[in-house]
């Protein structure tokens, strides 16, 4: 049907124009739709490239959580019973050292000349300062 109308064009000619306009519209469409979903793609990008340094945090952070805490279970379990042991072991090694030194008196020897002295000495030096350590490094916390 190619009658014309009263403004001048067929009926042809005007469905030619009307799928003209429905293609732009289309494309404008489609257009659209391809932007959204590129912008929103890389929107995502930023968030997907958080949410893996937050899974690093995650994982690096209950990793030294659970080394510290099996530190400090151990801490607990044995820092009072070493102090006992290193107590208990100075009050020993000073008799020990004491008697020494008055054996070598009486003997007229030198103390450093008994077997043991030297060793004895060095141990109790050594206790000494591990326990030292220990009072001066208490824990602040408990698990």
């Amino acid at each position: 049907m190619n009658n014309i109308n009263p403004l001048g064009k067929t009926y042809k000619e005007y469905q030619e124009e009307l799928e003209k306009v429905n293609l732009t519209k289309a494309t404008k469409i489609e257009l659209g739709l391809a932007q959204d979903l590129k912008q929103t793609s890389e929107a995502v990008e930023g968030s997907l490239k958080t949410a893996d340094k937050i899974i690093d945090i995650a994982y690096k952070v209950n990793t030294t959580i659970s080394k510290l805490s099996s530190d400090v279970k151990f801490y607990n379990k044995y820092k009072e019973l070493v102090e006992q042991d290193l107590e208990s072991a100075i009050k020993r090694l000073k008799s020990l050292k004491s008697e020494a030194e008055k054996a070598s008196k009486e003997l007229g020897i030198n103390v450093k000349d008994i077997d043991g002295y030297k060793a004895a000495q060095a141990s109790l030096n050594k206790s000494e300062n591990a326990l030292s350590g220990i009072e001066k490094n208490r824990l602040e916390f408990d698990i």
